[in-house]
């Protein structure tokens, strides 16, 4: 009965194992063992090789590790070239947008014939810089576009109540822009 529980442990080890991670001399000599009787001898080297296998283990645990942990990090630098992407999109169509509303802003200076079509291009500026500022808050250009919008109310439509509001919007969501100084002065003068 006993030599019948031993012989099921080890078939069910030489089932259990995969096969290419055993030492193929060592597996030899444990069935040739096992075919002469020798159990105990068999076991014995059945034994040894589950603790190579143990070993064997721990080794893949740490390779395991050491690249999911390595696919974490080209995950995260995946998801930081995504938002770099994201970034110069937006950074690149609010230039786009920005160079459109230049040049409404440039034919309502210099170009028009009337009031009339003053007031039409420099508002049709005033929509395309409000897209930037709307749509990408963070690009490069928003506080230039931000700063134009009120300057435009301020110097060429003369609408201070207006300019004043945009203005203010420069200062509190772009402290730091090149262009706070200015539009700080402007608001001094609106008082």
């Amino acid at each position: 009965m006993k030599s019948l529980l031993v012989r099921k442990i080890c078939l069910s080890l030489f089932l259990l194992l995969p096969l290419s991670l055993l030492n193929a001399q060592d597996l030899e000599r444990a069935k040739d063992l096992w075919e002469r009787g020798e159990y105990k001898e068999a076991g014995e080297v059945l034994w040894e090789i589950l603790k190579q296998q143990q070993e064997e283990i721990k080794h893949l645990k740490k390779v395991i590790h050491f690249y999911s942990q390595e696919l974490e990090e080209i995950k995260k630098e995946k998801e930081r070239i995504e938002r770099n992407i994201d970034k110069a999109s937006a950074n690149l169509e609010a230039a786009r947008l920005f160079r459109e509303g230049w040049g409404w802003q440039h034919k309502g200076i210099f170009e028009a014939r009337n009031e009339k079509e003053k007031r039409e291009y420099l508002n049709k500026a005033i929509e395309i810089f409000r897209q930037i500022v709307l749509r990408y808050p963070s690009a490069e250009k928003a506080d230039d576009a931000q700063f134009r919008i009120g300057r435009i109310y301020y110097a060429f439509l003369k609408n201070y109540g207006k300019a004043e509001v945009e203005l203010k919007k420069l200062v509190e969501n772009y402290p730091e822009s090149e262009f706070v100084k200015e539009a700080k002065v402007m608001l001094e003068k609106i008082k």
